[in-house]
């Protein structure tokens, strides 16, 4: 089943309203969400203006970093298959989903469960789980895994192709707290609060080359998008 995105933000606060207490979770959904709707059409856009003979192309022709090269190319098929705008703010509204269960470190399986059991579509659950990863590395994150879900995200993530959406959606994870901040803040907020571990420098230095990589598509600075980022510097 798939859901347009007022049916996902009706879903998310709705189940938020009767299931949880702390509702800053939800305005943090609602940033990404809102968030990666808004990168997404500017790529659409972007993609649409470009030609054959592009820098862009060139680019992705000469690349060495295969990861990169491959984004590239996906982003460069926009032009003839655009990024579903509303579907990719649907996933964003619905990534932490999960946390309208306890405990709130198991809200990536608990998200994917109850999404399957609705019986949306498969990249509804999905993005609950991928959501917190930038690689098929799952050692690269900043909080390391608690629970009995740790074998079954692991071998997720490690198989898992990411699309250009959940790529949006793990960027703006990131840098939306319940308003979007630098990647940089929002990264130094994460850890005074959670503490950092054996991970968190691969993650921070993934985090940066994922928003260099998005500038690169956008053809300029992915904050140029949201000037409001400048007032919370």
């Amino acid at each position: 089943m798939k859901v347009s995105s007022i049916e996902a933000k009706n879903l998310l606060l709705s189940e938020a309203k009767v299931r949880s207490q702390d509702l800053s979770w939800v305005e943090h959904s609602l940033c990404v969400g809102e968030t990666a709707a808004k990168i997404a059409a500017a790529l659409n856009s972007r993609a649409k203006s470009l030609t054959g003979d592009t820098l862009d192309q060139k680019i992705i022709e000469n690349l060495d970093d295969p990861d990169v090269k491959q984004i590239l190319e996906k982003f460069y098929s926009l032009k003839e298959s655009p990024i579903d705008v509303d579907q990719t703010k649907a996933l964003g509204f619905l990534h932490d989903i999960g946390k309208i269960f306890q405990p709130y470190s198991e809200h990536l399986t608990n998200g994917y469960e109850y999404l399957n059991q609705q019986g949306f579509d498969a990249e509804y659950g999905q993005i609950c789980l991928s959501h917190s990863f930038l690689s098929n590395d799952p050692d690269i994150m900043l909080s390391p895994f608690r629970g009995n879900q740790n074998t079954m995200i692991r071998d997720f993530i490690k198989q898992h192709e990411f699309t250009l959406a959940e790529r949006i959606i793990n960027l703006c994870d990131i840098f939306c707290e319940c308003e979007r901040w630098t990647l940089e803040k929002r990264l130094i907020d994460i850890m005074s609060r959670h503490g950092s571990y054996t991970g968190s420098q691969k993650f921070i230095h993934r985090a940066q080359a994922r928003k260099a990589e998005f500038d690169l598509m956008l053809g300029e600075n992915l904050y140029n998008l949201f000037p409001e980022v400048s007032k919370n510097l």
